[in-house]
């Protein structure tokens, strides 16, 4: 199909304009009352179907000659990649089953596992006993019979008559049950009747006392870690104990 601007665009077009006018263009004239006078006949004006015919026919050529070189090139690249295609197949279906090598039937017989008896487990560690042993290289009270634990040591205020005031470095649980071995809970103590326990884990301390209406035994052990014992006369007699 003819394409006037791709005419233009070539070089062809400028190469047969007539007379300064190019093809497809009318010539232009003054106005005057009779028209355009008519054009003069010149013997060296080349007819306008002798130079549009040819560039058509070169124009047809040179746009099926790209056609063929496209379809030429599309053709060898679809050679290529089917060459490629078979290549890759064969590599990954490896060689074919007639040169492979025959596959073993060869039966194998798996020993049993032995049967000697698996070791006994480990016996587990003893459990730590929540009773605390009774020290016998800690500090030897000198107003009953008691031993504090290992560590002890007497506190700033020295010692007054029938009170000791001791400083620890054990645990207070700790501190609680070693004394608590040592004494008899809830029965009498050095001729003294029990009176009674208190254990006030808000204030965090625990005291025993023995007393009778003259005398007092009293132990009082504190979460500060500061035990104190009492062996004196007392006046105030048995009021408040747990036993009339």
């Amino acid at each position: 199909m003819w394409d006037s601007a791709r005419w233009r665009r070539s070089g062809l077009y400028s190469a047969v304009a007539v007379r300064g006018v190019p093809l497809g263009r009318a010539p232009t004239c003054p106005a005057s009352p009779n028209g355009c006078p008519a054009p003069k006949a010149n013997p060296r004006e080349i007819p306008h179907a002798e130079v549009v015919v040819p560039v058509k026919r070169a124009l047809k050529a040179r746009t099926a000659a790209r056609l063929s070189g496209r379809l030429s090139f599309m053709r060898r690249f679809s050679q290529v990649l089917g060459l490629v295609s078979a290549v890759a197949f064969v590599a990954a279906c490896g060689s074919s089953p007639s040169s492979r090598a025959p596959t073993s039937t060869e039966t194998v017989t798996v020993a049993p596992p032995s049967a000697t008896a698996a070791p006994p487990p480990a016996a587990p560690p003893p459990a730590a006993s929540s009773t605390a042993p009774t020290t016998t290289d800690g500090v030897r009270s000198e107003l009953i019979n008691v031993t504090l634990p290992a560590g002890t040591v007497p506190a700033c205020c020295g010692k007054y008559a029938g009170q000791e005031i001791w400083l620890v470095t054990t645990p207070y649980q700790y501190t609680v049950q070693s004394l608590r071995q040592q004494l008899p809970i809830v029965s009498a103590y050095e001729g003294l009747p029990w009176c009674s326990q208190e254990i006030n884990g808000k204030l965090g301390f625990t005291e025993w006392d023995w007393m009778d209406a003259k005398n007092i035994i009293q132990v009082h052990i504190n979460q500060t870690g500061q035990v104190t014992i009492l062996r004196q006369p007392d006046d105030e007699g048995r009021h408040g104990c747990d036993t009339p």
